[in-house]
C-alpha cells in the first residue's frame, strides 16, 4: 500500500510539472538585499518555445534528423536531450522502418529504473524515454525534447505544527494539532532549445 501511494504521489507531482500551478516563494536575494518573492505558474509544456508536427500521423526517419537538428544546431548549450514521449509516439517510433537505415543503431540504457534508448547522430544524442505522465494529462502523441542537464529545479520545503481550534458551539474547548509538510518543487528551462 505505501508503494502504490508513492507512486501515486509522485505521478501526480510530475502532472504539476508538465502543467504547472500558481505558487509564491520567498527566497534571499544574493548579497545581502533581505528577501523577495518568487512567483510561477508555467509548467514544462507551456515553457517550451519550439514544435515540430510530423506529417499524416507518421514518424520518420527524416524526423529525427529534423528534430536534432532543430535541438542542436542553434543556441544549444549541450549534444544531450531528452525526449519524454507519450505511448503513442513512442508506438511510432518503434515502426520506423529501420531496414532502409541498417546503419541507424539505438542503444538501450537504464538509468534510474527507466530503459532509454539512445540515438546519435552529427548533431547530437536523443535519449528517448516512455513518460506515463504525458498519458495522464492527454499528450499521448507527443513527445517532449528537453535539455535536462540546462534546466534547473528550485525546490523549497515547510515543516510546522499547525493549532487548531475545534469549538463547536458550546461545550469544552478542544485543541487538534496537526502537522503540515509541504513542498514547492518546479523546473525552469533555460535557453531556447525546447521541442515539443
Amino acid at each position: 500500500i505505501r508503494n502504490n501511494a508513492l507512486f501515486n504521489f509522485k505521478r501526480k507531482s510530475a502532472r504539476t510539472h508538465w502543467l504547472g500551478t500558481k505558487k509564491r516563494i520567498k527566497v534571499k536575494a544574493p548579497n545581502n538585499l533581505g528577501e523577495q518573492f518568487v512567483y510561477f505558474e508555467q509548467g514544462v509544456l507551456r515553457q517550451i518555445p519550439m514544435f515540430y508536427p510530423y506529417a499524416n500521423g507518421a514518424l520518420q526517419f527524416a524526423d529525427l534528423n529534423a528534430i536534432a537538428k532543430m535541438q542542436f544546431a542553434k543556441y544549444s548549450a549541450n549534444n544531450e536531450a531528452r525526449v519524454y514521449c507519450g505511448k503513442n509516439y513512442i508506438e511510432r517510433l518503434l515502426n520506423i522502418d529501420m531496414t532502409v537505415h541498417k546503419e541507424v543503431k539505438f542503444e538501450d540504457v537504464n538509468e534510474a529504473g527507466m530503459t532509454i534508448r539512445k540515438w546519435k547522430n552529427n548533431f547530437g544524442t536523443l535519449e528517448f524515454v516512455h513518460d506515463p505522465t504525458l498519458d495522464d494529462i492527454g499528450y499521448e502523441d507527443f513527445a517532449a525534447v528537453v535539455d535536462i542537464k540546462n534546466a534547473v529545479r528550485y525546490v523549497k520545503r515547510d515543516q510546522r505544527t499547525d493549532k487548531q481550534d475545534m469549538k463547536k458551539g458550546t461545550g469544552e474547548v478542544q485543541e487538534a494539532q496537526r502537522e503540515i509538510f509541504s513542498m514547492i518543487d518546479c523546473l525552469a528551462l533555460k535557453g531556447y532549445n525546447a521541442i515539443l
